[in-house]
């Protein structure tokens, strides 16, 4: 018998289930060296630091500050070392309202080197010391079930994604912010993108590491960023891509954190905060909550007196009040 997508989705995420938090996420704490240049940053090309800030990030960081800042409930899932700078991560993190689960190890964070250039192209140089052998999976027992949704960012391996999901359980929607190291993975045929996961954000520049095809399930929703350019959505086994143009565009020479502001906005509008109970959802409400974390995304642009997403509190209003 098909069960109506209606009726499904009240059946997945709603019921009786008790919801502790707004969004888990995981996801890797790093710090951030953000260098503008004055050049493009061309391999085998010498170029100029015009202006560079070290500061605190991570997709893991970075998205559960761009969830906590639109109002959410968030834990974080991520790894510590046993240095000065995951001292101020830990403060940071509590100064904000997001609950830490986390582990610490000896040694130093991972760091990204990130080289942006006059236009917003980057060149991202990433050193996994800690992160990569954090079992994701361990820190998040007994705590999977009791969010509204499940954001995993990297490095998260694909494998732990798919231990996570499956402890959330029926109720619990599952959202991947995938990035090159992922897709790896997927491509190198290390691992499958989990049967639970219903929705994948990822930017255009990493659809050309998987060939544009993304072997998710069947009714997963897979949303595509192209910056100024707006976004894609397409839902495996519906039909073609459908193209959302972006009103509100910001000319900027730094974007970044862009993305985990996007994928945060996303969630709260279309899971979050959202009466709608069709997952899918329709088109329509796509296209108003792509809307919505585009502007979000801009926002914090626009804000960003400094160089990285935590430097900068970025107040995105509530985000669903329809």
């Amino acid at each position: 018998m098909t069960v109506p997508a209606r009726l499904e989705r009240q059946l997945k995420f709603g019921g009786t289930h008790q919801s502790l938090i707004d969004v888990l996420v995981t996801g890797g704490t790093y710090i951030d060296r953000v260098c503008l240049v004055g050049s493009e940053p061309l391999p085998g090309h010498s170029i100029e630091i015009r202006e560079e800030a070290e500061i605190l990030g991570g997709p893991g960081l970075c998205l559960a500050l761009a969830f906590r800042r639109l109002g959410n409930s968030v834990g974080l899932a991520t790894a510590l070392a046993s240095c000065d700078a995951s001292k101020r991560a830990a403060v940071l993190l509590a100064a904000e309202g997001i609950s830490l689960l986390g582990c610490t190890s000896t040694g130093s964070l991972d760091r990204s080197h990130i080289y942006v250039g006059p236009t917003g192209e980057r060149i991202v140089f990433n050193s996994h010391s800690l992160s990569g052998g954090t079992d994701y999976a361990e820190l998040t027992t007994g705590v999977a079930g009791s969010a509204k949704v499940i954001a995993i960012a990297s490095p998260t391996p694909m494998s732990a994604a798919s231990r996570i999901a499956e402890e959330a359980g029926s109720f619990t929607p599952v959202a991947m912010l995938l990035h090159t190291t992922q897709l790896r993975e997927i491509i190198n045929g290390y691992a499958d993108i989990p049967a639970r996961v219903d929705l994948i954000c990822m930017a255009e520049t990493d659809v050309d590491v998987v060939g544009g095809l993304l072997p998710a399930r069947e009714g997963a929703l897979v949303v595509t960023t192209k910056g100024s350019r707006g976004a894609a959505a397409q839902i495996i086994g519906g039909g073609l891509p459908v193209e959302f143009r972006q009103s509100n565009v910001v000319a900027t020479a730094n974007a970044n954190g862009a993305g985990e502001a996007f994928f945060a906005g996303l969630i709260s509008w279309l899971i979050i905060n959202s009466a709608n109970t069709d997952w899918p959802p329709p088109m329509a409400e796509l296209g108003r909550a792509i809307e919505y974390a585009n502007n979000y995304a801009a926002a914090h642009i626009l804000a960003g007196a400094d160089l990285a997403f935590p430097a900068v509190a970025v107040t995105g209003g509530d985000a669903h009040e329809a």
